[in-house]
């Protein structure tokens, strides 16, 4: 109550408060009335009338140092600055991991106060395939804006570590190539540039067993000296063959081997993707059919899924990412802030996957279209239950948009707010099959299941309490006599040429269809061809319908429905023609100066490394940035550079 006042009254008032207190303790009370204070009592000291939580590059700091794939964790340490007023609640600390290939992965935790600075540490996987190589880690404290500041501005910020990884990882051909010449240099590269001479393997097959006494396996042994490991192949590759090649460093001995495997294939003259080999396939996605390796087949899968969900109420709350449910495992979590809210998650009965809140076109009224989170959507629906506009559309939602025979499952998230709904929202939920909601008090915690059209599928779990914390496991099962296969990400192009597309049937009432997606850099997806079939086998003029400066890379899925003999279609090849882009890689050992690690002031840095184009295709100019990184963590720019043209092949020094 004395925040803010001068500290003439501050003393006077804590004076007193010891008085009273101690009433009875005359040494005390002699004490609190000896107190002199030297000095102005007018004067007020810095009293900020709002908090001002504050993140910036240098409150960044990573343990070890550095991190490698020699460790399996890391941990990512986050000091957060308050020189505003004290804060006592709590609120969300939300961090997002960018990998070198562009996926992103968002992590929470959350922060019981900050009266000035506190760190608080997230331990995360290496992820030993997709971590090595340039990582960027973005924080944002206060991610579900619960606590009002004097600014917002300063409450997010980045930086970026390179995970060091000794490993060599296949770069040229690209995975599942389609490449033009008779003649190939295989070429793969260290995670970490800078790396030291070690001995390395390549094999190359035409099958992706590598069987040592297989008469086509061809390998070769050297020392690679970092950067780029090179190796030409010693035979002239055959037209229309598909090649599996792996390379690994040489281990030291007891240890492994850790191959890293690609594939592609020689179509004189052509560039672009293709999968036409069995054993290509196994990267492929699935759904609702098995990818049989023994048998070279595949099979419509019938199996159950598992539903799950866990909530708890409004005084049970330890962490917002309690909250959650998952499929098959596969979960998603939290919610967009601490706003008390009804999640509803809707499945496909076929597709088994739930809605995305970016689904519906905004028709659907959820508080979370298109979404929260910067890298994707969220997988269930969030109504505000402190907004009756907010239920209002979650009845129109249920009643209107929910097609019959869809799975939905609503939970409560905080507080569920039920004495304020109106007779409408608790008719939508009864309809379903619902008992319990006209009696529930605001927040205790709920759980409701139901196929939508069949009320006798409702199952309904309630706490008694606001400590009460609910769990369900809820079996849904689907047989299928159809199925999705969906290929690996394709592209980048800067034209798209043509596709072609065969397979193989037993059934001649089977149906088979081909869906393109395009993806957009920020990875937003459209429909190209919705239900391509047996009359669209070849497409030569692919840049009619999709440009490559809006959609660099495509997708396809294939689906496959045979009601009678319940075989899916056998896929035989898919194939994208493109002009792809050209890509350079830092390659010390055809070029390196550097003078000297330690300067005395007024001395000149002397850096160059050699960069090499190991695709090919030319790249007009290359793009150089230079910066230092100080030991807070912050980068300091130095130079940007446009340089010449960097044709495939070529070596540029800078």
């Amino acid at each position: 109550e004395s925040y803010g006042q001068p500290l003439g009254i501050q003393i006077r008032k804590t004076v007193n408060k010891v008085i009273n207190d101690n009433l009875y303790n005359p040494d005390i009370i002699n004490t609190a009335l000896d107190f002199t204070f030297h000095g102005d009592p007018a004067v007020i000291l810095n009293s900020p009338l709002l908090p001002d939580l504050i993140v910036n590059s240098s409150s960044i700091y990573f343990t070890p140092t550095p991190v490698t794939t020699e460790q399996d964790t890391f941990s990512v340490n986050v000091i957060v600055y308050n020189p505003g007023r004290a804060v006592t609640d709590s609120f969300l600390v939300e961090l997002t991991r960018t990998f070198p290939d562009g996926q992103s992965q968002t992590y929470y935790k959350t922060m019981y106060g900050c009266t000035n600075r506190d760190t608080i540490t997230f331990r995360l996987p290496v992820e030993i395939i997709s971590g090595p190589g340039p990582n960027r880690f973005c924080v944002r404290a206060d991610a579900g804006s619960e606590i009002t500041e004097s600014s917002e501005a300063n409450n997010q910020t980045c930086t970026d570590i390179i995970i060091q990884s000794g490993d060599l990882i296949p770069v040229h051909p690209y995975e599942f190539a389609i490449y033009p010449s008779s003649t190939v240099t295989l070429k793969a590269s260290s995670a970490f540039a800078f790396s030291s001479p070690r001995q390395c393997v390549f094999q190359i097959d035409t099958n992706d067993v590598f069987d040592p006494l297989s008469p086509s396996l061809v390998q070769q042994q050297f020392t690679y000296p970092g950067g780029i490991a090179e190796w030409t192949v010693p035979f002239a590759l055959q037209d229309c063959t598909v090649y599996y090649w792996r390379v690994s460093l040489v281990p030291q001995p007891g240890q492994d081997y850790n191959w890293r495997e690609s594939s592609f294939i020689y179509i004189p003259g052509k560039t672009g993707w293709s999968q036409a080999h069995y054993f290509q396939y196994k990267k492929d996605g699935y759904r609702f059919i098995h990818y049989k390796r023994p048998q070279r087949t595949w099979e419509f899968i019938t199996s159950p899924h598992l539903l799950q969900c866990h909530c708890m109420g409004s005084s049970a709350i330890t962490s917002y990412l309690d909250y959650k449910f998952s499929i098959d495992g596969t979960m998603d979590y939290s919610s967009c802030s601490p706003a008390s809210a009804i999640h509803m998650v809707v499945i496909d009965p076929q597709t088994m996957l739930p809605w995305t809140s970016d689904m519906g076109g905004g028709t659907y009224g959820n508080d979370n279209y298109p979404r929260c989170r910067p890298n994707r959507p969220d997988w269930y629906l969030i109504y505000r239950t402190a907004d009756p506009a907010s239920l209002s559309r979650l009845d129109d939602f249920i009643r209107n948009h929910i097609p019959d025979g869809y799975y939905v499952l609503a939970y409560t998230f905080v507080n569920g707010m039920f004495q304020t709904w109106s007779d409408s929202l608790y008719t939508a939920f009864e309809n379903m099959g619902a008992t319990q909601v006209r009696n529930l008090q605001n927040n205790w915690p709920y759980i409701f299941f139901a196929r939508k059209g069949d009320p006798a599928s409702a199952v309904e779990m309630a706490g008694v309490s606001p400590f009460d914390v609910l769990d369900l496991s809820q079996e849904i099962e689907n047989s299928a006599d159809y199925g999705y296969i969906t290929s690996t990400l394709i592209g980048p192009s800067s034209g798209w040429g043509s596709l072609h597309w065969r397979y193989h049937s037993d059934n001649s009432e089977e149906t088979t269809l081909l869906k393109m997606t395009g993806i957009t850099a920020a990875g937003h997806k459209d429909t190209i061809f919705q239900a391509l079939d047996s009359d669209s086998l070849d497409i030569y003029n692919l840049e009619n319908y999709v440009q490559a400066a809006q959609y660099p890379y495509v997708e396809l899925m294939l689906y496959s429905k045979d009601d009678s003999l319940n075989t899916p279609a056998w896929m035989q090849r898919w194939q994208v023609t493109y002009d792809g882009i050209p890509e350079t890689a830092i390659n010390p050992p055809k070029g390196f100066e550097f003078h000297g690690d330690t300067l005395n002031e007024g001395e000149t840095l002397i850096f160059g490394v050699a960069t090499e184009n190991i695709s090919g295709f030319d790249m007009d100019s290359l793009l150089v940035r230079y910066w230092i990184t100080d030991r807070n963590n912050q980068v300091i720019p130095l130079a940007t550079r446009r340089l010449r043209p960097h044709p495939a092949g070529d070596i540029l020094m800078d």
